[in-house]
């Protein structure tokens, strides 16, 4: 990391990143062409990421393809305007973000996808309690639970 002084050091820093951002970043690689980016709900959970999808769809096929993904996050995003905004140098923004990669695998398991799935809603929803989440059979059968092992990231933060 370039600048030193903004890196994230501490893990339980940038796990709290990923708990509290409402949005990842997934980029999924694709042969012959440019990187494909999407944004997903998340949940993150025991050093892994889980995002849901359906079963058909381009982020389901490229991760058949090639599991490698990466992922960008943040929190706390804020515009910091200069006592004379004239000034465009001196304009910035506060964040807390975390970058990484690992492997997507498309859980087949009802408990994994379950527990995915209740590690999504903990992070979109974490007022609602989890044991109060109703996950009917009818949407265990046509929701597909992508777990992501995080083999690497890092946190960045500005004037947090």
């Amino acid at each position: 990391m370039r600048k030193k002084e903004r890196e994230i050091t501490d893990r339980r820093e940038i796990e709290r990143v990923l708990t509290e951002a409402k949005v990842l970043r997934l980029a999924i690689n694709e042969a012959g062409a440019p990187p494909y980016i999407v944004p997903v709900n998340f949940g993150y959970r025991d050093g892994a990421v889980y995002f849901h999808s359906s079963y058909e769809g381009k982020k389901i096929e490229l991760i058949t393809k090639d599991p490698m993904v990466s992922f960008e996050a943040e929190t706390d995003v804020a515009i910091i305007a200069p006592a004379d905004p004239t000034n465009a140098c001196e304009w910035g923004v506060a964040y807390r973000s975390v970058i990484g990669h690992g492997r997507a695998r498309l859980l087949v398991d009802d408990g994994e996808k379950r527990a995915g799935l209740l590690a999504i809603m903990a992070g979109v929803a974490p007022e609602i309690g989890l044991s109060a989440l109703i996950l009917s059979d009818k949407i265990m059968k046509i929701t597909a639970v992508v777990k992501i092992e995080i083999e690497a990231m890092t946190g960045k933060k500005h004037r947090v």
